[in-house]
């Protein structure tokens, strides 16, 4: 692009035109913004940008330019687990005598912010016994 400056990808390519040294001077630190989630643990984040970039071994630039803090708000209000319906029985384990037949049913935990997941009890699957008849010998 004709009349830029090429900038690394992961950092400022340094320029030495034989001037004097030039600091770096950075911008103030924008105001935190708001928690990214509006209920649960999210975060909240600031930046700022250079103003003036150094050259001929002038002061560097800080690394970061951006600080994030975790921020709580009040917990969600949404459902720790979603439930699924049951599927029916399997057939019984044995082909007769006592046995066991299960069922299945989808169960995901809801979340409560931007790195928890919520605390989900409910059962995925379920047994019970079952009988059947054997044949006289």
């Amino acid at each position: 692009v004709p009349n830029h400056q090429l900038i690394e990808e992961f950092g400022i390519a340094e320029v030495n035109d034989g001037g004097a040294p030039i600091p770096c001077e950075m911008n103030e630190w924008t105001p935190w913004g708001n928690c990214s989630v509006t209920c649960g643990r999210g975060k909240r984040t600031r930046t700022r940008q250079i103003k003036v970039f150094p050259r001929n071994g002038g002061t560097p630039c800080p690394e970061h330019l951006i600080q994030e803090l975790r921020c709580e708000l009040r917990p969600c209000p949404s459902p720790q687990c979603m439930v699924g319906t049951w599927s029916r029985w399997s057939r019984c384990s044995v082909t007769c005598g006592e046995g066991v037949q299960t069922r299945r049913r989808r169960v995901q935990k809801g979340r409560t912010g931007d790195w928890e997941e919520a605390e989900c009890h409910e059962k995925e699957v379920e047994e019970r016994m079952c009988r059947l008849p054997c044949p006289r010998t």
